[in-house]
């Protein structure tokens, strides 16, 4: 019966400790063999074999899994970003040896409507007009008449 016991010493180098795991040994009937080192039948071996596979087995799924998610926020991430950046200028808007930071400016310039004045402001919101349609105008102060009647 001795020579089917295998010893924990030699089940723990098929089986290394790592991440917190180790060797669990509830459930399992500890013997010892015919030298006196702390040993188990060779079924149970078989069990906690299969155990610590599968064990392994999970933790790589999660590993997996994890990274993938990781991946997918991170593409997201950059997707997010990317759309925010601004879209540059076509090449077709460059003339050779023409300075792109110089193109870059203009069609800024020419995107952004012109800033209009107070006055034209104030004259299309209060009459409805523009100021290609204002006329001059002349101030006539009232006088007061030198007889005091008015």
């Amino acid at each position: 019966m001795n020579d089917e016991l295998i010893p924990l010493s030699v089940l723990e180098l098929d089986l290394p400790a790592h991440d917190g795991w180790s060797l669990d040994l509830t459930g399992v009937t500890v013997l010892a063999d015919d030298v006196g080192r702390r040993s188990v039948s060779r079924d149970d071996a078989r069990r906690l074999i299969a155990e610590h596979r599968a064990s392994v087995a999970r933790e790589q799924e999660r590993l997996r899994r994890h990274r993938e998610e990781t991946e997918r926020q991170a593409i997201e991430r950059d997707q997010e970003f990317r759309a925010q950046l601004h879209p540059g200028l076509p090449a077709s808007m460059f003339a050779p040896g023409e300075d792109p930071i110089a193109v870059q400016i203009a069609a800024e310039l020419a995107s952004d409507p012109r800033r209009r004045s107070l006055r034209e402001e104030l004259m299309d919101a209060q009459f409805g007009r523009s100021a290609a349609d204002e006329r001059g105008y002349m101030y006539h102060p009232i006088r007061q008449e030198a007889d005091g009647g008015s």
